[in-house]
């Protein structure tokens, strides 16, 4: 509209002489953000033009007090989400406040996200238009399901800006990996007319992967044949005998299923034999790691004699087993671990002296060491310990035995116990050593095999042979190369018991090879574990829920409750290791909440908090305090801070603008107090600025 047509008032927004017509023309002009101590105004009339009404009538110059600064987060649509290998998005920051100087802020994506720009800079130029910041999900192989990352924003300013913070943001994330199916076996099955079983263990990984049920395939290996020698049992399981290839279903909410083996009782003497399950890909999943299993099916028509016979180098593969021999009515059972590193270390070590042999010498000798408690071997008491050259331990007497045969290893009336029995050769490079370990409930005698050559060789083995005082027997091996045949294992030293020659399974105690590498683990309870991703975003007057989900490797029975929760929660436990957390909050805040699973034995607990956004957005904080406005010089000054927030945020306190006489602390708990003594410098006006903060919006 033209001037004359106007009624009312006005604004003029113009800031060039080039504006549009309708921002050119008011009857008043409000200059704003003039934080100086002075500002000069200059009125030119212009001669050219139709509108000549151009000039001041009246000034007046209004002090505003500034609002305190602040950083302020825009989500679009109120929220902020990305997909792994798709869609990404954005958010913007801005200031509430112009800056002294420039305000940078830097953005930390934390491991599930990437941000672009890496930094923000805000300057008194730019400061009133929001800057944008692309998000997008880092792209993992990790089959994690629905989960967030949190992104978090570092402010450095000087000024009115020091001191001032900018709010996280946490943001859901779609996971778009396939789980990957692992397998292991547990237990060692014994071939009986009442048969011990063992298993194979199933899991998934990935909380994302838990949604739905899933197929898994595998392959059935090894000596032993299905159907002939053993079965396959378990829930939605199915298998051809013939191929050897079935599938097992994991049920949906499950991260895992046990499929059992049970051997079949048959009267032929076979010894033990191998069961070897390997999970193959599917369309909906990859193989694992491990993707192999191996069960050792002992064959209860012959005895176990716990040793093996490795015919050429090559053969040999207990290169990172550790297994424990565990003493039981007169015999041992067996259990192997894997391991990268010997669990009893390689330092503290006496070695042996080359040239202290106590029979023989360094290529092919042994040495006395008597122990520090008798060690029950077999069922018979052993003081004294001899250690061979050629790497075996035995009792009652030294042996000098060059050879890796069963000959020298099953020797009647000299037991023995045997790492890796061949022709070595400490003398020409290596050590052998001795540790006592006095650890309570672990004491045992220790003896280590470091990198000793082979005989006329260069390369070397590694191996531990440690004497528990209970009785229990641990071997382990790292980085061994036995350069010819070689045997490892226990041989009683008792004629009636030791197998006879010629080792083929024929003669009086027939032979039947161990397959040492092949035993399973020892059975343990395994704590129970959280496979769910917390939700920690809820608004206020909307529903909540978090689907919580719990695994354990025994598959044993799971309770979760919550110790820690607020009244509007429920936790509903489902009974199948899942449990719904749910509920409607009333009203904005920050709810700690700690869950529980146990499996009767080991409690393991899951804390986050939830932060309740309000339903019609934040508020900001108020002043709820009147100040102090007068000090007596060398008088002490105090005044007592309070504030409120409508959404019940936690509140911190800081000062923009203080005289150095005072001091602001913050009581942490929506109260502050400012203090100090005035000097005496006569009457001044001492200006306070207080910021009050709710992580979300200052005043």
């Amino acid at each position: 509209p033209t001037y004359d047509t106007w009624v009312g008032f006005k604004e003029s927004t113009a800031t060039t002489a080039g504006a549009a017509t309708d921002a050119l023309l008011g009857n008043y002009v409000v200059f704003r953000g003039l934080r100086g101590a002075g500002f000069t105004m200059t009125v030119e009339r212009q001669i050219a033009g139709t509108q000549q009404r151009l000039g001041f009538s009246a000034v007046q110059i209004v002090r505003s007090n500034p609002a305190a600064p602040f950083i302020s987060l825009r989500q679009t649509g109120g929220s902020t989400a990305v997909t792994e290998g798709g869609a990404g998005d954005a958010y913007s920051l801005a200031l509430g406040y112009a800056p002294d100087s420039n305000v940078t802020v830097t953005i930390g994506s934390g491991a599930q996200l990437t941000t672009t720009p890496a930094s923000l800079t805000f300057t008194p130029q730019n400061w009133s238009a929001p800057q944008a910041v692309n998000v997008s999900a880092v792209n993992d192989a990790l089959a994690e399901g629905a989960h967030s990352g949190t992104i978090t924003h570092t402010v450095s300013a000087t000024g009115n800006y020091n001191g001032v913070t900018a709010p996280s943001l946490i943001v859901a994330i779609t996971d778009d990996d396939q789980p990957a199916v692992s397998v292991r076996a547990n237990g060692r099955p014994i071939e009986a007319a009442s048969p011990t079983a063992a298993t194979y263990q199933f899991t998934r990984g990935g909380a994302g992967s838990l949604a739905a049920p899933l197929t898994v395939a595998f392959q059935m290996s090894g000596t032993a044949s299905l159907s002939a020698d053993y079965s396959l049992t378990g829930a939605a399981v199915s298998y051809n005998s013939g191929t050897g290839a079935g599938t097992v279903t994991i049920p949906a909410g499950q991260a895992q299923i046990f499929l059992t083996l049970i051997p079949l009782n048959d009267a032929l003497a076979e010894g033990a034999e191998s069961a070897i399950l390997t999970v193959t890909t599917g369309a909906s999943y990859v193989a694992g790691s491990p993707n192999v299993a191996t069960l050792s099916i002992a064959d209860d028509d012959v005895a176990d004699y716990f040793t093996e016979l490795f015919e050429t180098a090559g053969a040999f593969d207990l290169n990172g087993k550790s297994i424990t021999f565990t003493p039981a009515a007169g015999n041992y059972t067996a259990s192997a671990a894997n391991v990268s590193v010997f669990p009893s270390g390689t330092s503290g070590f006496t070695n042996y002296n080359n040239s202290s042999m106590t029979a023989g010498n360094s290529d092919d000798g042994w040495w006395s060491q008597t122990l520090a408690v008798a060690f029950p071997y077999f069922g018979v008491s052993q003081a004294t310990a001899y250690v061979g050259t050629n790497g075996y331990v035995t009792f009652v007497s030294g042996q000098s035995s060059t050879s890796g045969t069963l000959d020298n290893h099953f020797v009647s009336g000299v037991p023995h116990i045997s790492g890796i029995m061949r022709d070595l050769n400490p003398g020409a490079g290596g050590s052998v050593s001795y540790r006592r370990d006095t650890t309570a409930g672990q004491q045992r005698s220790i003896f280590f095999w470091n990198a000793v050559r082979n005989y006329n060789q260069t390369t070397t083995v590694s191996f531990q042979i440690e004497l528990f005082d209970d009785g229990r027997i641990r071997m382990t091996w790292l980085s061994s190369t036995p350069s010819d045949a070689c045997v490892a294992g226990l041989g009683s030293g008792a004629a009636a018991t030791m197998p006879t020659a010629p080792y083929d399974g024929t003669g009086a105690n027939p032979f039947y090879e161990s397959d040492l590498s092949g035993y399973s683990a020892a059975a343990q309870n395994n704590a129970p574990a959280f496979a769910s991703v917390p939700v920690t975003l809820a608004t206020a007057g909307q529903a909540f829920s978090y689907a919580v989900v719990c695994t354990d490797q025994e598959n044993n029975a799971l309770t979760i409750t919550a110790p820690t929760k607020p009244a509007w929660l429920t936790l509903t436990n489902n009974g199948d290791g899942t449990a719904t957390l749910s509920g409607t909050p009333a009203a904005s805040g920050t709810a700690p909440v700690v869950l529980q699973v146990t499996d009767g034995t080991t409690p393991v607990q899951q804390s986050f908090s939830i932060s309740v956004l309000p339903a019609g957005g934040n508020t900001a904080p108020q002043f709820t305090s009147t100040p102090v406005l007068s000090a007596s010089a060398g008088a002490a000054y105090s005044y007592a801070v309070a504030a409120s927030d409508a959404e019940g945020h936690a509140l911190s306190f800081s000062a923009l603008d203080l005289p150095s006489w005072l001091a602001l602390a913050d009581n942490g708990n929506g109260t502050a107090t400012l203090s100090g003594t005035a000097p005496d410098t006569g009457v001044q006006s001492h200006p306070v600025t207080l910021l009050v903060s709710d992580g979300l919006a200052a005043t």
